[in-house]
Formats: structure tokens, C-alpha cells, sequence
């Protein structure tokens, strides 16, 4: 089975400083908003806040990967390394 390439070295500072800290900063940004959301006295909005940035963010994750699947294929490069259990 063939693998996948090591990231290499000009890929990884894009990587870190895009995906790594973006990420950071998005979750800080959350935490802060909810926080004031809660010092405010307002706790059913913060709750519906988090509720509806989990869902629609993993939402929109995953409609993201079906569109990209749709669009560019799947990697059937893959298909057969995954066993099933009645394989074991």
C-alpha cells in the first residue's frame, strides 16, 4: 500500500500559522464572546450560541467534504486499507 507523502518543510510554517493558529484565535474569539454573554446575565443566549456554533460548524464541515467529494471524486487510492470487522 502506497503512503502519503511527508509534508514538507514549505508547507509546514503555511499550515501552522493558517490552520493551527487560525484555530486558536477562532476558539479564544468563542470563549470571549461567551464569557461576556454570560457576565451580562444573558445564559440562554451563550448556550444557544455554543449550540449553534458547534452545529453549523460541523455542519458546514461536512457539507464541505460531500461537496468536495461530489465535485473533485473520492480517493480510491484508499478503498480497500480499511477492514471490516467480520474481516478480523
Amino acid at each position: 500500500m502506497a503512503r502519503d507523502p511527508p509534508l514538507h518543510a514549505p508547507a509546514r510554517a503555511p499550515f501552522a500559522a493558517v490552520g493551527l493558529l487560525g484555530g486558536w484565535t477562532t476558539y479564544s474569539t468563542l470563549v470571549l464572546d461567551v464569557r461576556t454573554t454570560l457576565a451580562d446575565g444573558r445564559a440562554g443566549e451563550a448556550l444557544l450560541y455554543v449550540a449553534l456554533t458547534l452545529v453549523l460548524g460541523v455542519g458546514a464541515a461536512l457539507a464541505g467534504l460531500a461537496l468536495g467529494h461530489r465535485w473533485f471524486g473520492g480517493d480510491d487510492a484508499h478503498a480497500g486499507s480499511v477492514v471490516e470487522e467480520d474481516e478480523l
